[in-house]
């Protein structure tokens, strides 16, 4: 599996909204090339809500009132296609667009308007992306105005990465800075994606090298790094990320997203957080969101560290247990035990996985330090214990080194 990280859409390459006016029936041809505004785009909210789906109505002064801006300019429709005509009306209607696809929109105005700024701004959720401003007048400046006959503004929406796949693309039709209509449009996965679904979700201490869990649980430490680990189909530009609330609000610096650029069946995935000063005592939660729509909240509680007795390092060897076949070996400076045994890697893990929760150790994530070989990390009260496989003696058999300190 190859993932990406996903940058959010003011970190895209500049988008372009490159627009051209035409006019249906004679007088003037439509330009063979268009102005370019470079737009500005604006960081996404993690909570806003959907774009609207309704066009809101115009509303008219009441008289005696001056007219409103919009007076003599009337928007007949407004569609997304897959490209635009050389008078700009649409080919291929259709509001669904693969992430790599360019987004074009036409306009319809009715009749032939002389003066009047129609613009077109670009949205995803509330976050403005892109705009663009047609001037009328300078492309139908002279021209008589015909009844029966409109106007077309033609609207393309370039990106040089991939758009996020989302429900919540809308643009907003503006005559004279007066919004006069509202539609939405998607980024869909493209055709050779396989079909996304997450089939568990799960919270823990750490997760292994295949992002397996280590020691699920919904409460953590202070100084827990929390894990939330999960696995599903990924199908290819699919896009997951996970927001952290401690104490009900955004933590910010806590957003992690990937984006995946090929499909992935049966494959896992996991983000982490730990808070710059460690967890409060309290009720938090993470929610994890798939190609822009929630898939789960997912609530823990951060407690604090057992009052108990300090942990008795003595009273640990003492009860410490060996394979039947263990035979003791000379230790190196820093290592407390090691030895040999005819157990496998694994066998050896599961040997002391059991013994260690009965004794109330938690296991916890490794470390950047002990990526080397195979190994176990586990805490109690205010010690930590690491087991490391070291590899095989010359009779082929499983070397172990176990140390204990105090945090």
């Amino acid at each position: 599996m190859t993932l990406r990280r996903l940058f959010p859409l003011p970190l895209l390459s500049i988008l372009l909204l490159s627009f051209v006016l035409a006019a249906c029936g004679g007088g003037k041809t439509a330009p063979t090339s268009a102005p370019v505004a470079t737009a500005t785009p604006l960081p996404p909210a993690a909570t806003a809500a959907p774009a609207p789906t309704s066009t809101p109505a115009v509303q008219p002064s009441p008289t005696p009132e001056p007219p409103t801006p919009t007076a003599g300019i009337q928007v007949l429709d407004a569609v997304f296609a897959q490209g635009l005509n050389e008078d700009m009306q649409p080919e291929n209607p259709g509001a669904d667009f693969s992430p790599d696809e360019t987004v074009y929109l036409s306009v319809k105005i009715k009749g032939r308007p002389k003066k009047g700024v129609v613009s077109a701004q670009f949205y995803w959720r509330d976050n403005a992306i892109a705009t663009a401003d047609v001037d009328l007048s300078d492309i139908n400046s002279g021209v008589l105005f015909s009844v029966g006959e409109d106007t077309y503004a033609g609207y393309t929406l370039t990106h040089e990465q991939n758009f996020p796949i989302s429900d919540h693309y809308h643009v907003t039709v503006l005559v004279n800075d007066q919004a006069v209509g509202d539609y939405t449009f998607h980024v869909i996965p493209p055709a050779d994606a396989i079909p996304t679904q997450i089939s568990n979700v799960t919270l823990a201490r750490g997760t292994d090298a295949d992002y397996n869990p280590v020691d699920p649980t919904t409460t953590f430490a202070p100084d827990d790094t929390v894990y939330l680990v999960g696995r599903g189909d990924l199908g290819l530009d699919t896009w997951l990320q996970a927001d952290w609330y401690v104490d009900g609000k955004l933590d910010d610096a806590g957003t992690r997203s990937l984006t995946l650029q090929e499909n992935a069946s049966d494959t896992g995935f996991a983000f982490s957080y730990l808070p710059a000063n460690g967890w409060p005592v309290g009720e938090h939660s993470v929610v994890l969101t798939m190609n822009d729509e929630e898939v789960g909240r997912y609530a823990f509680t951060v407690e604090e560290l057992s009052s108990g007795s300090a942990f008795d390092e003595n009273e640990f060897w003492n009860a410490f247990i060996l394979p039947d076949d263990a035979e003791l070996m000379e230790v190196t400076e820093g290592l407390d035990l090691r030895f040999a045994t005819a157990l496998t890697e694994p066998q050896v893990f599961d040997f002391y996985d059991n013994w260690l929760r009965q004794e109330g150790w938690k296991q916890q994530a490794p470390t950047e330090a002990m990526v080397t070989r195979p190994h176990q990390r586990w805490r109690k009260q205010d010690a930590e214990l690491h087991i490391e496989i070291e590899g095989q003696d010359e009779q082929n058999r499983t070397i172990v080194w176990v140390q204990v300190k105090t945090i």
